[in-house]
């Protein structure tokens, strides 16, 4: 019998970019609410025995309520790196906000384009960031 492998995704570094919005759709006559986007968390990683600084594109989109009708923590999540959280494109690398995600996956995003083209990449997709306050005390191993 085949397991299924483990798809987990932990990024820790700077908040590079916040390109996230809200907004609604129609769903079975109730409106839903959402909010969605993509970040970019820069880090540096070591490749070829070098070390290079990259910004991780980072996939996120939750509805505001769950399918109970209760508040949404994903969307709370979301929405306190839209409000709160200050990026280095906004502020400056010495100003923006590290940041932990945690419990992020990969994967792959495929569908049909202009002239039926199948496009597929794989993505990170996270619903949950937490930001760093002390480097030193919140770094887990």
């Amino acid at each position: 019998m085949l397991k299924q492998a483990e798809n987990s995704v932990k990024i820790e570094g700077i908040l590079s970019e916040i390109d996230l919005k809200t907004g609604s759709t129609t769903k079975n006559g109730k409106t839903v609410e959402y909010i969605g986007g993509s970040i970019k968390v820069r880090v540096n990683q070591a490749l070829n025995g070098e070390n290079v600084e990259l910004d991780i594109p980072v996939y996120m989109f939750a509805n505001k309520l769950t399918n109970k009708g209760t508040p949404n923590p994903a969307y709370a999540s979301i929405e306190r790196v839209l409000n709160e959280y200050v990026s280095l494109a906004a502020v400056g690398i010495d100003k923006a906000d590290r940041i932990r995600i945690t419990g992020a996956s990969i994967r792959m995003n495929e569908y049909y384009g202009q002239g039926g083209n199948l496009n597929s990449y794989p993505r990170i997709n996270a619903s949950f960031v937490t930001k760093i306050t002390d480097l030193n005390k919140d770094r887990k191993s």
